[in-house]
């Protein structure tokens, strides 16, 4: 009788070489590819021979395949690596071996009415016992019992991935095609090359732990923080990370609060590092705000770290080569200091009160500071703010300035901000330096000046801005943070209807009332909202005067009209 959960694992473990060995010659990563290549033939010949064999119960319970096909395939393989065509046979193991044996999967899964799954619980504890026995003894002791928001599903490359209900809703922690390869996809950007150890923010069931470890090529350790020990218990059952976890690669944490992942990056200032999926998982609505902020942030520096850097050394050549025309924010404090500042963002509810912003341009004792994408639209109407500020690295930005490149409105930029703004506008620049990215951090410490806190958008940047350089008051205007009326801007500015309105939720409104937000809208507001309760910013007054969108605790929320009749 043939061992069908032994040709099961066999098949799937010949899916994941499969698929990481094409990732490796399309790479063009050759001796890692050609060595796990080797590996990978023994077995697809172990799983094919059992298929071929004299015992023919696999063929009764429906699970086989054409000897003809199977033949054409080693053919195939065989060919492309002779003639070292490292193009074809990746596209080979891609196209026809991977398919083949995810179908193989398949069929073992319907004959016996279930995929088997490995269980490394035994080893991976004898493993942790050491360096972390009461961890151990609590995992021992759990049942998987009664865990129903918890399900373990079969995935097409035969390793399982988790299914999790919240609040009545199902989502996933991993692929269900190839939970590794995933895992693989992301952590390949997340080392550094600076950081000494990594923290990660939820185990899941350990692909993207195992990737992570991997990539690192064993040199550093990993900790992982995990609120709920039940997915610690899953990850220690399905994943085997035996050899990490005695090499003391792997440290695992049960961290229901967090507090411990929070207390080791500040004091060993070492990478943070967040498996996104698992952050619905944290219960306390303001810690999992914190964490997808921080998440946003790191990723947009991940994803534009090439583009961050060409705009911040071209910024940065901008303002050695003329540096009368580029100057360090730190040059407006005396001009800022004490003012009345109309901060003109490009939300919806602009259209209701933007006229008004006529009575205070020119005024004794304030000042107008608009953002880009509100900036052609205030001239338009003849309304000229004293001062501009970008913050986007993207070129499509460029459009904010199109026909005013001669205009004479200073401009705040952020040092990562797309270097046309440089090029094109013939302004005075004054430079903000960031914090959070090494880059700006090192040159304002160089030129001995600020950095400010963005929080990831124009609006709150320019709120860190206004507070560091010291004004009296602050008046928003179009900081809707909301589709108020289904809209996304002003008229006039950028694209007007929100496109992008899947998973909107309720929050309060200006009036009290009710406006629909996305998640990040919210991370905006309760950033702006935490900064409020800064010492410095317990200084200036505050006020909300959008007329319209979300409702933002620290500041004051009265229309334009009575903030200027005031």
């Amino acid at each position: 009788m043939a061992d069908v959960q032994g040709l099961y694992e066999k098949t799937r473990s010949a899916v994941r070489q499969s698929a990481l060995i094409a990732e490796q010659l399309r790479m063009c990563n050759l001796d890692a590819g050609v060595r796990e290549y080797q590996e990978f033939l023994q077995s697809f010949q172990s799983v094919t021979a059992a298929l071929l064999g004299d015992d023919r119960s696999l063929a009764a319970r429906g699970i086989g395949a054409s000897p003809d096909y199977i033949v054409e395939i080693m053919r195939g393989l065989l060919e492309a690596q002779e003639q070292k065509d490292y193009v074809l046979l990746a596209d080979l193991l891609s196209l026809q071996a991977q398919p083949f044996l995810q179908e193989l999967l398949e069929q073992i899964r319907s004959a016996e009415e279930q995929a088997f799954f490995s269980d490394y619980l035994e080893q991976n504890l004898r493993a942790l016992s050491g360096p972390n026995p009461v961890l151990c003894e609590r995992i021992r002791s759990l049942r998987q019992e009664d865990w129903q928001d918890l399900v373990v599903e079969p995935t097409v490359s035969g390793y399982p991935t988790l299914c999790i209900t919240r609040d009545g809703k199902r989502f996933y922690l991993h692929s269900n095609q190839d939970p590794y390869a995933e895992a693989r996809a992301w952590v390949r950007v997340l080392p550094d090359g600076q950081s000494k150890g990594y923290h990660m923010l939820g185990c899941g069931l350990g692909y993207h732990i195992l990737a992570l470890c991997g990539e690192l090529k064993e040199s550093y350790p990993v900790h992982v923080y995990e609120p709920d020990e039940r997915l610690l218990y899953l990850m220690l059952r399905y994943v085997d990370v035996e050899k990490y976890l005695r090499a003391g690669l792997l440290i695992l944490h049960e961290d229901e609060g967090l507090r411990a992942l929070s207390e080791a990056i500040v004091r060993t200032g070492q990478k943070l590092c967040i498996h996104y999926p698992s952050l619905r998982l944290i219960k306390d609505e303001r810690l999992r705000q914190s964490f997808e902020q921080f998440f946003l942030q790191d990723s947009s520096y991940r994803n534009a770290r090439i583009l961050l850097q060409g705009n911040f050394d071209a910024n940065m050549e901008s303002m050695r080569a003329n540096p009368e025309r580029f100057l360090t924010a730190d040059a407006l404090c005396e001009r800022f200091r004490d003012k009345t500042v109309y901060i003109v963002a490009a939300g919806p509810s602009l259209d209701r009160n933007v006229s008004q912003l006529k009575e205070c341009a020119g005024l004794s004792g304030s000042l107008i500071v608009a953002c880009g994408t509100v900036f052609r639209k205030l001239l338009g109407m003849g309304i000229r703010p004293d001062y501009l500020i970008v913050t986007d690295a993207n070129p499509r930005v460029l459009f904010q300035i199109q026909g005013q490149e001669h205009s004479d409105v200073p401009m705040l930029m952020l040092s990562t901000a797309n270097h046309g703004f440089a090029v094109r506008y013939q302004a005075i620049h004054y430079m903000l330096f960031q914090e959070g990215y090494p880059r700006a951090e090192e040159e304002a410490k160089r030129l001995g000046c600020m950095c400010v806190q963005t929080g990831g958008s124009v609006m709150t940047t320019t709120l860190d801005a206004m507070l560091r350089f010291g004004a009296k008051k602050l008046v928003f205007v179009g900081l809707d943070l909301a589709f108020t009326n289904s809209l996304a801007h002003a008229s006039g500015t950028s694209n007007r209807i929100a496109t992008d309105t899947g998973d909107l939720v309720p929050v309060k409104a200006w009036d009290g009332g009710t406006v629909y937000a996305d998640s990040k809208f919210i991370l905006y507001r309760t950033w702006m909202e935490r900064r409020l309760k800064e010492k410095d910013a317990r200084k200036a007054e505050v006020i909300n005067a959008t007329e319209g969108g979300s409702y933002i605790q620290g500041m004051r929320h009265i229309p334009l009209a009575e903030v200027l009749g005031g």
